[in-house]
């Protein structure tokens, strides 16, 4: 996958993960929104590799709005898994 192709890919994942875990119900957010993250990554040839207390902690600052785009895009590619 060409550097554009992978980074506008990325940008999609990472505004997907924003917009999920922002609109549904708070109870539901954190686990759809990154299911649904991990399914579109997973479409793309990635994977993530991130222990529960790490994945609670990435959708529920992502929700809290405590993370920016950029902040999301560096916690996602810090949490792919090795090919």
């Amino acid at each position: 996958m060409p550097a554009e192709a992978s980074a506008a890919a990325w940008k999609q994942h990472y505004d997907k993960l924003d917009q999920i875990a922002r609109s549904v119900r708070q109870d539901l957010a954190p686990r759809l929104a990154l299911l649904a993250t991990a399914v579109f990554l997973r479409i793309d040839g990635y994977t993530l590799d991130l222990t529960d207390d790490e994945a609670f902690d990435l959708t529920m600052s992502v929700a809290a709005g405590q993370l920016d785009a950029d902040g999301i895009q560096k916690r996602l590619r810090l949490a792919q898994a090795p090919p």
